[in-house]
């Protein structure tokens, strides 16, 4: 007499004999039994994908082991809900939230979401520029780093005199640029 077992997950394996199967809902008998037999999908992922950051034009890589079942499942990836290529190796927008798919024939689990982020290190569009001005003006040192961001002196000494630097920093990188100002 068959004796069904409760693995860990919620899964229900039936050794032998005939069986509720919960996949079908009305239909032939003799398709139902021992058509999915021993065939299961559990619960659990054996490792989830974790968030991932990198630095635009590095490597990200998000591991996945799907939950046990039998046949052994397959994977396959959602990014922002939206299936990935198999045949791509690379997107080309990296970033946002994946999803790790585990698929056989008794069904889909899906991942908990990871995210991955991916930084641009700091790059100088516009650097400032040496500048002599006469006392009491006002000058700009201008710089551009994916928005405007300018040092304004006003009503400049000549104390003022000297080198300002311009310094972009993220997590992953550093750029920085200067410029003198002279004052007559």
């Amino acid at each position: 007499q068959s004796q069904p077992s409760l693995p860990p997950s919620t899964s229900l394996i039936i050794q032998s004999g005939p069986f509720f199967d919960p996949y079908r809902e009305f239909g032939d008998d003799e398709t139902s039994r021992g058509e999915h037999r021993g065939r299961v999908l559990r619960d659990d992922f054996r490792q989830t994908p974790s968030d991932v950051v990198v630095a635009a034009g590095e490597p990200a890589v998000m591991e996945c082991i799907p939950p046990r079942g039998h046949p052994e499942p397959t994977i396959s990836w959602k990014r922002n809900n939206m299936k990935v290529n198999d045949h791509d190796e690379r997107i080309t927008s990296d970033a946002g939230m994946f999803v790790c798919v585990g698929t056989n024939m008794v069904g889909e689990r899906d991942s908990d979401p990871a995210e991955l982020v991916v930084f641009e290190r700091p790059m100088f569009v516009k650097r400032p520029v040496n500048q002599v001005v006469l006392a009491d003006d006002t000058v700009d040192f201008l710089s551009e780093i994916h928005s405007d961001h300018s040092l304004r002196l006003t009503q400049v000494r000549a104390e003022d005199e000297g080198t300002y630097t311009c310094v972009s920093e993220n997590s992953v990188g550093k750029a920085e640029a200067s410029g003198s100002l002279q004052v007559h």
